[in-house]
This record gives structure tokens, C-alpha cells and sequence, in this order.
């Protein structure tokens, strides 16, 4: 457990073996930088700023890489009540789901995940909105029936969708994006071999310059239910970043 907030971490490889708590502090972990986990390895942010972050336009830096140990699988990344951001971050060998975020604003940019587990849960408990914003990331997902991006708000605290160029690709099926209370813009994102591409419940969102493909059987690009409202084209719902 962190006892101060940390200084930016980066250019080194290590091996994270147990729980890291970050106690509400402030991690930032930069450019080139490999942590590789055992199985009881992961790390937990209550409270405060989790940062994986590398400059990849203009300075075209390495990717900060999260990844087992020798291919074994890790438990992820679980925030709560945290700012967190991801900026070419690249996820490896976890189960469960990458990322477990609760009532945490959640940016992720140039990322990518090479797994064969659900990518991001994220759930708004609270009462107030909430931001996700996932932009130019690829997901590349195998071997698993979870969906993959699986975003959920609630009556009075709504999650604010930006979702934008992302590339999800899997060989199983599933469902690319399910969201249940959320408002914004899904576009320019590319959605392949999945049985739903989205499924939206009780949300109003823009969807647009999408592209949308499924050999899968009985497959729907977009499926909207319990009065959502979905706008093939630009309606000013969200905020556009």
C-alpha cells in the first residue's frame, strides 16, 4: 500500500507479485515502462489519480505494457471513486476484465487489449454523470462469451459516452458495446464478428460513421431497448470533446 503519492515511474520493467493499494494517492506511471504480474497480482485505486500514460503522438514513445508473467493471467485494474486514464497502455493475459471502474471518470486513448476476458466493466452507482471516453483504442478480444465493453449508469447518475475510432475485433461473438443510462456519441468506430455490435438500454446517444460487419449467426449491428433513443446522425445529446 502507497503511503505518499508517487513520483512518475517509468523506463523500467518489474514484477508485481500481490495487491498494490494506492490508498487515494496520485500513481503515475509513464513511457516504457513493463510491469508483468503474477496471478495475485493487480492493482487497486481508491480514491485520488491512477495515470498510465505515454506520449505516442508527437514523441511516438513506447507503450507502458500491463501483462502476465510468462503468459499467466492477472487479476486487472480495479478503480473506484478515482480519476483514471489510460493513454497507450497495452493489456495482456487478464481475466475477469481488464479494468473494473465504479463511480470513477474513465479515459482511455491509444490502447489496446490482447485478451481473452471482458475489457472494461464499468458501472455508475452514484448520483451524479460520470464520463467515458474511449477513443482510437483496439480491442482484440478471443476465446471468451463476456462482452466486452460493458458500461453501466443508472437513473440518476447517467455515464457521458465519447466513443470514438476504436477498433473491436473478436472471434467469438458476444457483444462489442452494452450500455445501460448513458447519453453521447458513438462514431467512427469499427465493430467485427460479434453477435450484437451494441446494445443500449434506457440511453439516448449519437451513432454515427460507424461500421458495423458479422458473420456470426443471428447477429444485429445495434439493438435498442427500454425507450432508448439512438440518432443516426448528430443530435447536440453529450458532451463532444
Amino acid at each position: 500500500s502507497l503511503v505518499a503519492d508517487e513520483d512518475t515511474i517509468s523506463n523500467i520493467e518489474f514484477t508485481c507479485e500481490g495487491q498494490v493499494n494506492t490508498n487515494g494517492r496520485t500513481v503515475w506511471i509513464g513511457d516504457t515502462t513493463t510491469i508483468n504480474f503474477t496471478p495475485s497480482g493487480r492493482i487497486t485505486a481508491n480514491g485520488g489519480t491512477l495515470v498510465f500514460y505515454s506520449d505516442y503522438y508527437p514523441a511516438n514513445y513506447p507503450a507502458v505494457k500491463l501483462k502476465g508473467l510468462n503468459g499467466q493471467l492477472w487479476g486487472g485494474i480495479s478503480v473506484n471513486n478515482c480519476e483514471a486514464v489510460f493513454i497507450n497502455t497495452v493489456f495482456e493475459n487478464t481475466t475477469g476484465q481488464s479494468i473494473y471502474c465504479i463511480n470513477s471518470n474513465l479515459y482511455l486513448e491509444n490502447c489496446s487489449f490482447n485478451i481473452t476476458s471482458r475489457a472494461i466493466q464499468y458501472s455508475n452507482t452514484g448520483s451524479s454523470t460520470l464520463d467515458a471516453y474511449i477513443k482510437n483504442c483496439k480491442f482484440n478480444i478471443n476465446n471468451t462469451s463476456a462482452t466486452q465493453c460493458n458500461l453501466i449508469g443508472n437513473a440518476g447518475g447517467m455515464v457521458n459516452l465519447f466513443i470514438d475510432g476504436n477498433e473491436f475485433n473478436t472471434s467469438s461473438g458476444s457483444i462489442a458495446l452494452s450500455i445501460n443510462s448513458g447519453f453521447g456519441n458513438i462514431k467512427n468506430n469499427k465493430i467485427k464478428q460479434y453477435t450484437y455490435g451494441m446494445y443500449l438500454s434506457s440511453s439516448t446517444t449519437d451513432i454515427y460513421n460507424n461500421v458495423i460487419y458479422s458473420g456470426q449467426n443471428n447477429s444485429r449491428g445495434i439493438s435498442a431497448v427500454a425507450m432508448s433513443r439512438i440518432n443516426l446522425g448528430i443530435d447536440g445529446q453529450g458532451k463532444d470533446r
